[in-house]
């Protein structure tokens, strides 16, 4: 009975939190597609009638073309610029082997400690020297820049994740599932031993009060305890 509360409870907060979110989404349609006269005496009230003058008159009036063509141009070459420049540096950071690799990677790190408040002001001047205010590539330019600190740490985790299971370039045929099947072949036939590796194995009744007592006992040591069913 009470797990049946619990889960009604639930449910109600969830679909409360999603009206919450989705109504200001709904007004604004209405608000969009409900005639001004209608809208300016009940802005809450049931639409009875659709018309899509509100939104030629924003797109016209309001310039909401302008500010969409701007959108784009400025976003797309964004998005691709850091995307492919991001790409190839966390290739290069995340698979390839290079003298100064780590210290140019930590460098390129301490870029996402600054914040861009400080950066405001000699980044506008920068601009103005370079006679792009006022301009679109004001809004281009400097995104790589800010942006690639954090594009360049994302895109090194996800190749040097994908570079853990490669094959090593030094030893193409020795894939990572061909590793594990000689190690656990080795283990089965007795040619190395792991008793080390895993410690201490312990009954699963004891397995909680023995953690805590080899953590006492080794505070010094990783411990990696086994459990016995």
């Amino acid at each position: 009975m009470k797990s049946k509360i619990k889960k009604i409870l639930t449910y109600a907060v969830l679909i409360l939190t999603l009206l919450v979110s989705v109504m200001p989404l709904i007004w604004m349609w209405q608000a969009a597609l409900v005639p001004s006269n209608k809208l300016n005496v009940d802005p809450f009230a049931f639409p009875t009638s659709l018309t899509l003058d509100n939104i030629k008159r924003a797109w016209t009036t309001g310039k909401m073309n302008v500010y969409m063509i701007n959108s784009i141009l400025v976003a797309v070459p964004r998005v691709l610029g850091v995307l492919l420049l991001s790409s190839l540096a966390g290739y290069a950071f995340g698979k390839l082997k290079f003298k100064g690799r780590d210290k140019i990677f930590s460098f390129m790190m301490f870029g996402m400690m600054i914040p861009i408040q400080a950066m405001v002001i000699p980044l506008y001047y920068n601009l103005q020297q370079m006679g792009l205010i006022n301009t679109r590539l004001a809004m281009v330019i400097p995104y790589f820049g800010l942006s690639m600190p954090f594009a360049v740490f994302n895109q090194q985790n996800i190749f040097f994740s994908r570079a853990c299971s490669d094959p090593n370039r030094e030893y193409p045929r020795w894939s990572f599932e061909r590793i594990c099947r000689e190690s656990w072949a080795l283990m089965a036939s007795g040619k190395i031993h792991c008793e080390n590796v895993v410690f201490p194995v312990v009954d699963f009744e004891e397995c909680d009060s023995a953690y805590i007592r080899y953590i006492m006992e080794y505070p010094q040591e990783s411990i990696k305890m086994g459990v016995k069913f």
